[in-house]
This record gives C-alpha cells, structure tokens and sequence, in this order.
C-alpha cells in the first residue's frame, strides 16, 4: 500500500509574496534575475525559487541554490530566508532517506523559531519535525508534534498549514496507529479546508488516504466513492502519482471483494503508468495483480508469465517483501499446471523469503527496544548525577571560604605570569604575522608572474593566429585566386576535348572549393567581424555558420553587450564559445544549443547549454580544449563551473569579473 505524507516545507515558501511571484517563472528567467540581484532577502527569496524549479529533476542544483539561500540568509541575518532554507532541505534530505540529518536540522529550525519568538515559523518547524519522525516511524514523538503544530495553526487562523496537519493525522490514525474513526474525523477536516481553498491536489491526496481507511474497514462502496474523486483528479491535473496509487487502492479493493474481473482493466493501467514513471515496484505490484485475477479466471499460462515477470523484477530489485509474496503467488500457479517440482522450490524460496523478512522485522524490533532502553539508562543516569551533584555543592560551599582565601594568595602571581605569558604571545603573535605578509607576498607576485606568462602567450597566440590569418587570405588566397583567372583565360584560348574540358572545369571547381575553405580558416583564426564591429557581431555570424554547417540549432542570447568590451576580453571571450561549440560539435551529439552572454556593470556570465549525451563529471575529463578554456578563464580571473550527468546534456557556467 502507498502511503501519502504532506510535508509543510513543500508549502512553506508560498508564505511570501515575492516568493509566490518568482516560484512560478522559469529557471532561466530565474536565473537571469538572480544576476542583477543584491545581496539582500529578494536574493534569499530567488535562491529558494531556484531551488524548488530543480528539486524534482537536478537535485544536485536544486541543494546548491538551498544552500546558498542559508548562507546569505546567515550572511545578512535574515532568520525567516534561514528557517525556509531548512523546510526546503530537509524536504530534499527526506527524499534521500537521510532522515538522521534532516532531523538534526528540522530540531534546529524548532529552536531557531522559539528563541525569536516566531509562532507560525514555531508551528512549521513543528509540522516538519512530525514529518520527520513519521518517517522513520517514531509514531508517538510525530502524533505529538503534528497536534502542537494544529494547535498553534488553530490559534491563527493558518488554514493552509491545518489542512497539511490534518492530512498528515488522517495517514498517521490509519496507517500506524489504525485507529480508523480518528482517521475518518481528521480526513472530513482536511477536505472541507481543501475545497474552501480550492486545492485540488489536497482534495486528491486526503480522499486517497481516506479510501485506505475505509478499505481496511471493508466499507468498499465509501472507499470507492473517495477512490473515485482522488483518481478524477490526478487525471484532471495530469498527476501519474496519483493515479498510480489511486489504482493500486482500487484494485486491492476487488482483490478483498473477490472481484477478479475488474482487477485485470486496473492492473493493465497501474502498469502502463508504472513503467511511464519508471516505479518498480508498482509494476511489480501491477503485474502480480494481474497474475492472480488470471489465476483465478484459471488462464493459468497467463498468470504465469505475469507472475514471472513480477517475480524477476522484485528479485531484481531485491524487493523482498514482494519478492516474498510473488514467489508463492508463482508457486500457486506452478501447482495449479501440476508443476510439483517447481511448486516446492518456488514455495522453500518463499518460505527463505519469510524468515529473512521476519528477521529483519524482529532485528528492527530489538534495536528500537535497546536504543528505548538506552534512553531509560541515560536519563536514570542523569537524575543520579544530579543528585551527586546536589551533593558536590554542598560540601563546595563548605570549602569556599578556604579556597577564596588560597585564590587571594595566587592571584597577584596569576597576574604577573598572564602578563609575562601575554607579552611573549604578542611578540610570538607579531613574527608569525610579518612571516605570514611576507609568504603572502612571494604569492602575490608568484601570481603575478603566471598571470603574465598567461598573457603573454594568449598575446602571442592570438598575434600568430591574425598574422597566418593574414598571410593565408592575402597571401596564399591571392595566388590561388590569380591562378583561377589564369585557368579561365586559358579555357577560352584552349581547343579541348569533351573529357579533358570536363576535367578542366573540375579542377577549377575544386580550385573554388580550396579558396572558399582558404579564406573559412583565414576567418576562424582571427574574424574581421570581431576586429571591425565586436563580440556580439562576430557570435554571430560563427554561431549562424556553424549551425548551418554543422546542422545545429544554436540560439544566442546576449543580454547588457551594447557598448564593446576590452578588445582583449572580446578575444578570449569568443574563443571561449569557439572552443565550447567545436567540443559539443566533436563529442556531444547534440542537436541544440544555448549560448547566454549577460553584462551587469563588471560582471560577465557566460553560460553554454547543449541538450547532448552528456558526461560524468566525477570522472577524468581533462582534455586539450578545456585545458585552453580554463587558461583563458583564470586569465580573466574567472570562475568556470560545469554541470553533466550521462544522458541529461551539458552546462558550462563561467563568470567573470570585468576590469574597471
């Protein structure tokens, strides 16, 4: 069965306006925002947004610009940009199953909120914390918390936040406490604020929950009538969860009623939507529904291969439990073809199953019991320590006024030695200061000295690269052009044959196609373009060629380039995209490509986006064409960044900082 936890921190950043205007706009939008922004809450506020476009495909990205949101939060003391930071990253951490940390952080947003008095952001941190312990499932610390964050969300009037509660309680009563009627009371609670805030997916989520509630009391016509209105409603808004696990209900409900007809239309669909999702474990479960409606149709080849195929993928995926479950559905199966041997060992795996399950389930059991029995130990420890400490003061005090007499006596040498021991560490303090000025020095003009290599041999590139550009177009380019003339003035002289006219006019035609390429390569080594009318001019005119003789898609954005940089800077930033295009063109595969250049006052951001096969990063990518990209960006003192993954494309992000 699945089960539904609304977290409050998937909500939380809906509670600022400014957050309601950004969440909803594009990353790239987002991102250029987040360029001209300042170092103040707004920029807090973006970072979130980022954040949250990016939690559901780049989780990585998504972690970064969370993290930021916490340290400029911290930065300029913005407690509430820090208190969202938390809600949205606990909620990613919840999603990697690292609950132990999410919780250290979800503890530490309670005391952050309670110590500046903030009774909403209170009653959040509490709604997440609940969260928290739900999931690893400490039921009586997460009841305890999801009612203290009601009662607070109650006192205000905070009907988004108490709809979130009482979903959550509704999953809570039903799914680990199986107390149904409370369930039922808080579910009736979650849909009326649901629809009085026309909150469709919530009307979804809490009706979903409510079926299971019902289904397990064996009310089958309510649990469908709910069923029925969470499943219109992820079809409605295009929710494949939803969907998924309003199916999964429903077809557990025939299953119950025996209705073995109308689980085969159910299973068909849960597992069309499994395998669009890429969930195992619901194709697992969906192919197992169908093997046993088959089963009891008695098409039992049927059955069989659904049930096989079920089999292998929980194995696969060493899902045990339904590993466990599908093994004797399969042995069933096996029996009924009158497969005696198959029947025995698929039912010793089953039985093999069991035990490890069961086991697992009795080992959890003992470890919640020690770390019970742990905290029992710990706290009688500390109610005798402090007994024994109620004791230490006493006999403290007694001693008191013979130490107060003896601290007297030390005190004037303690003096005299702080003072000897102070002048030393300032004259030690003071060397180590001169010696650390005169390290950073050799460094500084160590740095300097690179930096000067670096220029001198991009200048020097760049000097031989316009001078050979030079040479080949009026050089080499003139002799081939005055050589054609000559060819063509000796055509119309010359009486030739058919076959050696034909070859003579190909030899001109291939003399063409050589100027042609001459003067191709005489641009690429130093464009007139860039020299004459600058880097936005010449980007263009690379970019259009290039995508017409490399059949790609490339769309160039440049965004505060009307006046022209250095010329210098011009340079090395064109060869930067030249050298970008030429690898994606080489190694990437792709079919389109951004290329983003954006100026605000001294800050230049290049970014190159190509929808490619991608790489892993954590591997050895170091070739010689990102060698000259990374010698050419340190030249400019700038911070080069690059983000892949096999299958989802590149992102190259380079930023720099313009000379005044």
């Amino acid at each position: 069965m699945m089960r539904i936890i609304v977290c409050i921190g998937l909500i939380i950043g809906a509670f600022s306006v400014l957050a309601g205007q950004v969440v909803n706009q594009p990353a790239d939008s987002l991102r250029k925002q987040l360029l001209v922004a300042r170092e103040d809450t707004n920029k807090v506020l973006l970072y979130i947004a980022l954040g949250q476009q990016y939690e559901d495909s780049k989780v990585d990205s998504a972690i970064h610009f969370f993290r930021k949101a916490g340290e400029l939060s911290e930065k300029i003391k913005f407690v509430k940009g820090t208190l969202k930071y938390l809600a949205n990253y606990t909620n990613v951490l919840n999603r990697q199953g690292k609950y132990t940390e999410s919780l250290r952080l979800n503890q530490k947003a309670v005391a952050i909120a309670q110590k500046n008095n903030l009774k909403l952001e209170t009653a959040k941190a509490y709604a997440n914390l609940a969260a928290n312990y739900q999931y690893q499932d400490e039921i009586d610390k997460s009841l305890d918390y999801y009612l203290k964050a009601s009662s607070i969300f109650e006192d205000l009037k905070f009907d988004t936040g108490l709809y979130v509660m009482y979903a959550n309680l509704c999953a809570l009563y039903g799914d680990n406490l199986h107390q149904y009627e409370n369930a039922l009371l808080y579910a009736d609670k979650a849909i009326v604020l649901a629809r009085k805030q026309n909150n469709k997916l919530g009307i979804a989520s809490v009706q979903i929950n409510k079926s299971t509630v019902l289904n397990k009391q064996r009310k089958f016509d309510e649990a469908l009538k709910a069923l029925e209105e969470g499943y219109a409603i992820g079809k409605e808004q295009k929710n494949l969860y939803l969907q998924l696990v309003s199916l999964s209900i429903m077809g557990d409900m025939h299953l119950k009623q025996r209705q073995y007809t109308k689980i085969i239309p159910v299973a068909e669909e849960m597992l069309k939507l499994a395998k669009e999702m890429g969930d195992v474990e619901g194709q697992s479960l969906a192919l197992g529904g169908l093997a046993s409606a088959y089963l009891h149709a008695k098409e039992y080849q049927k059955a069989k291969q659904y049930a096989v195929k079920s089999l292998e993928l929980s194995r696969n995926n060493n899902m045990r439990d339904i590993w466990m479950k599908k093994a004797w559905l399969l042995a069933d199966i096996e029996l009924a073809l009158g497969n005696v041997k198959a029947y025995e060992d698929l039912s010793a795996e089953a039985d093999s199953l069991d035990e490890v399950v069961l086991n697992e389930k009795m080992r959890k059991n003992i470890q919640e019991l020690e770390a019970k029995y742990e905290a029992t130990k710990k706290e009688n420890r500390i109610k005798q320590l402090q007994k024994e400490k109620e004791i230490q003061i006493l006999s403290i005090r007694q001693k008191n006024i013979l130490n107060y007499v003896f601290i007297g006596a030390i005190s004037i040498l303690l003096v005299l030695g702080f003072l000897f021991y102070r002048n030393t560490r300032t004259q030690k303090i003071i060397s180590q200061q001169t010696e650390k000025l005169q390290e950073q020095r050799i460094r500084e003009l160590e740095q300097a000295q690179q930096l000067l290599a670096v220029n001198s041999m991009l200048q020097g590139q760049e000097a031989e690269r316009s001078r050979l550009a030079k040479d080949l177009h009026d050089g080499l380019g003139g002799m081939l052009s005055s050589i054609k003339l000559s060819l063509s003035d000796m055509k119309g002289d010359m009486i030739l044959s058919e076959q050696n006219a034909s070859s003579f006019s190909r030899a001109v035609d291939q003399l063409d196609d050589t100027i042609r390429e001459l003067r191709r390569v005489a641009h690429s080594m130093m464009p007139e373009a860039l020299v004459r009318f600058g880097l936005v001019r010449a980007l263009q005119g690379f970019c259009n060629d290039l995508g017409r003789s490399a059949h790609l898609s490339i769309d160039l954005q440049t965004i505060g380039l009307e006046d022209r940089l250095d010329s210098s800077t011009e340079i090395i930033v064109y060869r930067i995209v030249q050298e970008l295009l030429n690898n994606i063109i080489k190694h990437a595969g792709a079919t389109e490509v951004l290329v983003q250049i954006a100026r605000a006052e001294n800050n230049l951001n290049l970014t190159v986006e190509d929808n490619g096969k991608g790489f892993d990063t954590s591997g050895s990518y170091q070739g010689i064409g990102l060698s000259n990209i990374r010698s050419r960006v340190e030249y400019l003192n700038g911070n080069l960044e690059i983000q892949s993954s096999p299958g989802t494309g590149t992102s190259v992000n380079i930023d720099f900082t313009l000379k005044s």
